[in-house]
């Protein structure tokens, strides 16, 4: 895995395009270049977490690896779609140490990323948002705006709303400052919701039915039943030549 510069560019962010290397929770060993809007570049630093969208339509929250001025070769970069923290969530102590378990674990720094933050400070398109469960709205001092109170008498009518589900009730695309300003007055909790992966192996079986398998006679009236029908004839045959019918199995 090649080396991760944990590093931020100090120099003066006037005039200048920056762009960020952010760890994605993926398994691809890379980070991947987006661009930040010049509002945020002074809020921007490594250690925060990003919402940037991922693909054609996955959102995802990443974490801001490095902060420079070059931007990619190879496509051109998206740009940061939020910015959700206003100090660090990781420090950099705690990117080397992902960094560290990456390549003792011949893993992707993405994975040990998943794996290490918490569901509720995850964002994505699987993410689902719930009423946080000793939330009152009359018992708050908090203001809320026209569009969070909508999603509010949303979430009191669903058990929970999926990430789509949100967009599409407010009518608005970027949800996430609406979200964020929700979580930080407790009113909400978003988790992961968990989609069970194992399906049973079923095999199809075949089986005279036990009214043939009583006697010689009543498998005779089974042939004569089937008079004529040579291929289902044959299925029978094949059948008894390989299940003992007469024993229960």
């Amino acid at each position: 895995m090649s080396q991760i510069d944990f590093t931020q560019n100090a120099e003066s962010a006037e005039a200048k395009t920056f762009f960020a290397d952010v760890i994605l929770p993926v398994p691809i060993p890379q980070l991947f270049t987006y661009r930040i809007p010049k509002d945020w570049v002074e809020f921007a630093q490594v250690g925060c977490r990003v919402i940037v969208q991922f693909g054609r339509r996955r959102i995802v929250t990443g974490i801001v690896g490095k902060i420079h001025e070059n931007p990619p070769k190879k496509y051109e970069a998206k740009y940061i779609l939020e910015v959700l923290d206003e100090t660090p969530t990781v420090q950099l102590r705690h990117l080397s140490f992902w960094k560290w378990m990456s390549e003792y674990y011949m893993c992707h720094i993405g994975e040990v990323m998943n794996a290490a933050l918490p569901s509720g400070l995850k964002l994505s398109s699987e993410s689902r948002v719930q009423l946080h469960p000793e939330f009152d709205l009359d018992e708050v001092d908090f203001e809320f705006s026209d569009r969070e109170l909508d999603l509010l008498q949303a979430l009191k009518n669903d058990i929970s709303l999926s990430y789509g589900d949100v967009a599409q009730v407010l009518e608005i695309k970027n949800i996430y400052q609406i979200i964020k300003l929700l979580i930080a007055k407790k009113a909400i909790i978003l988790y992961e919701e968990v989609k069970e992966k194992y399906k049973p192996k079923r095999i199809k079986k075949i089986r005279l039915q036990a009214h043939f398998a009583q006697s010689d006679e009543t498998l005779e009236e089974l042939f004569k039943a089937l008079g004529s029908k040579a291929k289902q004839e044959a299925v029978v045959m094949k059948y008894i030549s390989q299940v003992p019918i007469y024993t229960e199995s």
